[in-house]
Parts: C-alpha cells; structure tokens; sequence
C-alpha cells in the first residue's frame, strides 16, 4: 500500500481509483513533494508566465478587427463597460507570482526580492524551483501556476473586446495603459476604467487621467 505521504501533491496528479474512489497519483521524486512530471510541469508554466503575459498586454491595445485602436481623451460617463476577464487574469498572474516571490525571500536568507514585475519574478521562482518543491506548499504551488499560465491562455483565445486606450496608468510606479471598451457584451461587468496591470481607477483618478490627455 502506497504511503500518502510519499506521493505527489499537486491536485493534477491526482486519478480517482475506480474502486474505492480514493485520490491516488505518482510518487513524489526523493526531497520533493512533487513527482518528476508535475516538477517539470510546473517550471514550464512559471517559464511561460511572461511571454503570455506580455502577449495578452499587446492583444489588448486591438479592437476585434486587428487594426490599432484609435486613442481619445476621455468621456463624460462615470463609468463604462469593461470585459474583466482578461484583466483579472493578468492581475492573478501578478498576484501569484508577488505572493509566492515574498515566501522564498522570507524563508531564504540570501534571496533578494526580485522587481515587481512578472518577467522578474518568473525567473526568480524559476531559480527556486526545486526549494519550492520541497515545501509543504509544492501542491499548492504547481497549482496556482497552472491555472495562471491556463488562464492567459483562454483569454489568448478568446475574441478581443474592441479596447481603446485612454493613457498612462495614475497609479505611481505603474506604466500600463488603461483602456475602456468600445462596446458592451458577453463578459463585460461596470467597474469603469482600468489597466493592463489590473488597477481600477478611480472617479478622482479618471478625472485627473482626462486632464492630462
């Protein structure tokens, strides 16, 4: 009988066992909680991260047509329809990386916190790969990286929206463009004005946005 403890526990190597509906999956590699596919696995998808991201941020700027879309400098509506999906999407992949960055700097004496940005902290994650899969958190982490890396993907293939952008983000320190949709649809949920990286402006902020353009 296989001890639960030596298997691996990321939730994608898990199979039901058609008899006794248990969860069962492949044997974790000596000093890892992950087997050797879900290791490489998840290196793959934390190698992937800024590629699809950086895709997804250049895919936005193009309404459904292909063609750039035209900047303008603002609207009098207090807020507009904007699809959210993509956004959060991209914000989840800053979000995991940031959180899963500042363990390995609290727990590794000599680890220097990378930049805040997702191709910095992809390739930081991806030089502590191998401590991460040693730590109780490995399943969790292989995980979170999978479903970031697949959520780009989706929006990678999903129809784009027909955005136009407004300008620099207002936020300090953040340089993403903040884009309103050309129209409503499917998917789309009033929130008002927000950037790539994920920030929702304000009503101050967009004012201020406005005045600049």
């Amino acid at each position: 009988m296989t001890d639960q403890s030596s298997l691996c526990t990321s939730t994608r190597c898990r199979r039901a066992d058609g008899d006794a509906g248990r969860p069962r999956g492949r044997r974790a590699e000596p000093g890892s909680r992950l087997c050797g596919l879900c290791r490489r696995a998840v290196v793959r998808d934390v190698a992937a991260l800024p590629g699809l991201h950086g895709h997804s941020e250049s895919e936005r700027g193009r309404p459904s047509g292909g063609a750039p879309a035209q900047r303008v400098t603002g609207s009098r509506e207090a807020a507009l329809p904007v699809r959210s999906s993509a956004l959060e999407a991209r914000h989840d992949v800053v979000a995991a990386l940031s959180a899963w960055s500042r363990l390995v700097v609290d727990e590794v004496a000599d680890a220097a916190p990378p930049r805040r940005t997702v191709a910095d902290m992809a390739a930081f994650l991806g030089r502590y790969a191998g401590w991460l899969a040693a730590r109780p958190e490995a399943g969790r982490f292989a995980d979170e990286m999978a479903r970031a890396t697949a959520g780009l993907r989706r929006e990678d293939t999903a129809p784009a929206a027909g955005l136009v952008p407004l300008g620099p983000c207002v936020e300090p320190g953040c340089t993403a463009e903040v884009f309103l949709p050309r129209r409503g649809g499917e998917g789309l949920l009033l929130r008002g004005p927000v950037c790539a990286a994920g920030h929702v402006l304000t009503p101050r902020q967009w004012l201020a946005l406005r005045e600049a353009a």
